[in-house]
């Protein structure tokens, strides 16, 4: 091989890895450094391309071919723009309400097969994570004849989905006298429609193991919706917020304990002497 060729290699080389690089470090898992600091994304710079899913972000759409989920449709402002009833990637906005609030959106193809955001973190507390409280917005955008479900489920170090305990069924508003067919929300301005529904969930959870320091946890919103025939109407998730827990220290759990004690019999000791005082005054008007 002469130098020429040799540069040649080299140079294909050091742009894979840079590639290579470049996508890790887009698709990184967020580092966790500290408890009781929420961690949150709000989506508000998602343009409704997979191109833009947030870092620490993976979007795996329903996988089926044609006009899935999986497609990108861009930035779909309800108040101002008509019903469409094109499935996929949307980044959902409600402008009458604000300009650059968006939402993390779709609108599903109808199959049995979910579309999953997920978004990854690692422990690098330096200790244990046992605990972590979550919370998110569902928001619905439009109005069609089958109910949506957006679950969360959580996977510690990969050791397999759990449950959050949270199983959000919404079913939609469906369009008056036609149930199967999509349509924007009753209100606003036509071409385009009323306010998003929006519904606030939260969850405490407790990891059956601790998560030790270094190990990841994906936190998994699961949107299906297949039955019965109709429209799948555009829902979103915004406003994530993930927070690490902090377990309480031994010796934090006795300070707690020791102060509980002291002022309960200082609490004690205040009335005991308020009512020897009461009993004293008693005593004195008796004799007078």
């Amino acid at each position: 091989m002469n130098l020429r060729a040799n540069l040649r290699w080299t140079t294909v080389c050091a742009f894979v890895v840079a590639i290579h690089f470049c996508s890790a470090q887009t698709w990184a898992a967020m580092m966790i450094t500290a408890f009781n600091s929420p961690m949150t994304e709000n989506f508000d710079t998602f343009a409704g391309t997979a191109a833009t899913v947030p870092a620490n972000f993976t979007w795996t759409p329903d996988g089926i071919g044609g006009s899935t989920t999986g497609v990108d449709r861009g930035l779909f402002d309800t108040a101002t723009t008509a019903y469409t009833n094109n499935n996929g990637l949307y980044a959902l906005l409600y402008s009458s309400n604000s300009a650059t609030d968006r939402a993390f959106g779709t609108k599903r193809q109808p199959n049995t097969n979910p579309d999953i955001l997920a978004w990854s973190f690692v422990n690098q507390t330096g200790t244990d994570i046992s605990s972590f409280n979550v919370s998110w917005d569902v928001e619905q955008y439009t109005q069609g004849g089958r109910p949506t479900r957006i679950d969360l489920n959580y996977n510690p170090n990969v050791a397999g989905a759990t449950q959050a305990g949270i199983v959000g069924t919404t079913l939609t508003t469906a369009q008056t006298g036609t149930p199967t067919t999509g349509a924007n929300l009753p209100g606003g301005t036509a071409p385009g429609g009323g306010p998003p529904i929006i519904t606030s969930r939260s969850i405490s959870i407790s990891l059956a193991t601790p998560l030790a320091d270094g190990q990841s946890i994906d936190f998994n919103w699961i949107t299906t919706g297949n039955d019965p025939s109709g429209a799948n109407a555009h829902f979103a998730v915004d406003n994530l917020s993930v927070t690490a827990i902090a377990v309480p220290e031994p010796a934090a759990v006795w300070l707690v304990a020791i102060f509980s004690a002291a002022a309960y019999m200082s609490t004690f000791s205040i009335r005991r002497q308020v009512a020897f005082a009461f009993v004293n005054t008693t005593r004195v008007r008796w004799r007078t």
